[in-house]
């Protein structure tokens, strides 16, 4: 098979590899989509770190080629999304049913080749079937669609709250999407590029706010009768995104945080105490995809709208300075 494989940061080769053997309860999928997230990409840049050579990706859907022994979930055929948390199943985390920070956890793409190639082997409890109302692209975005919809899950949004998201990015306008499903009244979606804003308006954002053009906090106050937002979304994963964030939230508020800087983060602690706002971390998803791809079938292709260039597989490394460059949202890369 064809594999896009990491050898080193910043050096992607595409080459005839080996085709997976299944073991025992696993399963073999032809992967139809797969596309490009900014975790992808700081591996590429070697500001994430994994062991190397390695097959990135671990946005992806496709097709059932293969069975090992004893898998019940699908069969050969079926349409499905790879689910790329891996977990021990035996940790404290993982026994009180919170797996997605298992003690042991690895990740497709990361710690296990991923699904920047033809194929690629997962275990069973790793697929989920896709529904024939979704398209193998929209399977591609569950994963990331499966992070927002955790994190409104972990935050929760009062009926009819405003919230204000940070970050119109892939992750940022999935968030627009759970937090309305979720029953929150009012979206404020705030980024620096009008192209993102343009689409969180389409996703269903109320108020689009750019930083570089006017006062955060001022609109954010005007926009919530002088309160501030209900809920705060961090998706942008940017350290200068914290400084004055408590200032943006109402009292009793709640930020969550979804973005993951690689940068130290400061922010003023005295606000949280004054307002009691409560800081809540998110990692990944956790029984999270069912629901995700429950919402996206309801919703008749709406997500669709992030994909804004689809390549080639081979053309993986374009793809990844496309995103770098900040040209385009959701990459889709085609096997």
């Amino acid at each position: 098979m064809r594999a896009a494989i990491l050898v080193e940061p910043g050096i992607i080769e595409f080459k005839e590899v080996e085709t997976p053997q299944i073991n025992a309860n696993e399963v073999l999928i032809r992967i139809r989509a797969a596309s490009i997230c900014g975790t992808d990409v700081h591996i590429f840049e070697g500001r994430w770190k994994v062991f190397t050579p390695r097959i990135m990706g671990h946005e992806g859907s496709g097709e059932v080629v293969d069975l090992g022994e004893g898998v019940t979930k699908v069969d050969v055929g079926d349409r499905v999304v790879v689910a790329p948390l891996i977990h021990c199943g035996s940790c404290r985390m993982c026994r009180v049913g919170r797996y997605n920070i298992c003690e042991r956890r690895k990740f497709v793409g990361i710690e296990a080749d991923g699904v920047f190639a033809e194929y690629i082997k997962v275990d069973q409890t790793n697929v989920e079937p896709l529904p024939y109302e979704l398209s193998f692209e929209e399977g591609a975005l569950v994963e990331p669609f499966s992070v927002a919809v955790h994190a409104v899950r972990r935050g929760g949004i009062p009926m009819n709250g405003t919230v204000a998201i940070l970050g119109a990015g892939p992750i940022g306008l999935c968030a627009i999407r759970a937090a309305k499903a979720a029953g929150a009244g009012e979206v404020l979606s705030i980024d620096p590029l009008e192209d993102r804003l343009l689409l969180a308006s389409e996703l269903g954002a109320e108020v689009v706010i750019n930083p570089k053009r006017a006062d955060v906090r001022d609109l954010v106050l005007k926009h919530t009768g002088g309160r501030g937002a209900d809920v705060i979304i961090e998706a942008s994963g940017s350290p200068e995104a914290y400084k004055g964030i408590a200032d943006l939230a109402g009292r009793g508020g709640k930020i969550i945080q979804i973005g993951l800087p690689l940068a130290q983060v400061c922010f003023d602690m005295l606000p949280f105490s004054r307002k009691e706002l409560e800081l809540i971390g998110c990692n990944g998803h956790m029984m999270d995809l069912e629901g995700a791809l429950d919402l996206m079938r309801k919703e008749g292709g709406l997500l669709s709208k992030m994909i804004t260039h689809r390549l080639p597989l081979r053309d993986v490394v374009k793809g990844m300075e496309m995103v770098m460059e900040g040209r385009g949202i959701k990459i889709m890369l085609l096997p």
